[in-house]
């Protein structure tokens, strides 16, 4: 296949190769899940998606606390765990979803099931990319679903909370651009694999 010549793997290399091989490098601005999606499939984006390295601005966040109905904590930049180990047992008692961010383009919202129902949490995230990735070109919405099986029950005050696995993260669309899109215009379709456990999916066809 030509594994060899693109990099050194030792052992005799073969004096023919029947294969194409070449070594790819990112072109794109940005380093997000969406772009990265986007980049294989053909769009290279000369901006980054926006990042907000120190939470978004307040008036994003009171903005979106009108339409929900509803309080947030957080608002910071951190990971998931991080995030519900500090603000976990505050959201329990309080009933307000936890808004963060990271250093990629994401709106992250992390409740609990059996505070925040998971209907509820799902309207939460469309009102989220509405403001967010439609008003403000963010990439994505994350919706950081916990179950109750991620309790200890013997310490709510440092509650342990896990993922669900049928996650769906809503994401920019690319609007019929690249090669999936190419596809679909021709009849051929197309499926989406990823290494995530939710492939962000086109959130601006809902």
């Amino acid at each position: 296949m030509g594994l060899d010549r693109v990099s050194g793997l030792g052992g005799e290399q073969l004096s023919r190769v029947r294969g194409a091989y070449g070594r790819m490098a990112e072109a794109s601005a940005g380093k997000d899940s969406v772009t990265g999606h986007w980049e294989m499939m053909g769009i290279v984006l000369d901006q980054p998606f926006p990042t907000f390295s120190h939470g978004f601005p307040a008036d994003v966040i009171v903005e979106f606390e009108r339409r929900i109905g509803r309080g947030t904590i957080g608002n910071v930049v951190a990971s998931g765990t991080e995030i519900i180990d500090r603000l976990g047992a505050e959201h329990l008692v309080t009933g307000k979803p936890i808004v963060y961010t990271s250093a990629d383009s994401v709106f992250q919202i992390a409740a609990h099931e059996s505070v925040i129902p998971i209907a509820e949490q799902y309207r939460i995230c469309e009102i989220a990319f509405e403001l967010v990735a439609r008003g403000m070109n963010v990439a994505r919405v994350i919706p950081s679903v916990r179950r109750p099986a991620g309790f200890v029950q013997a310490d709510l005050q440092s509650p342990r909370l896990r993922a669900r696995a049928d996650r769906r993260d809503p994401a920019r669309s690319a609007h019929g651009a690249g090669d999936s899109g190419l596809l679909d215009r021709q009849g051929e379709g197309s499926v989406c694999r990823s290494r995530h456990r939710a492939c962000g999916f086109d959130g601006e066809r809902q």
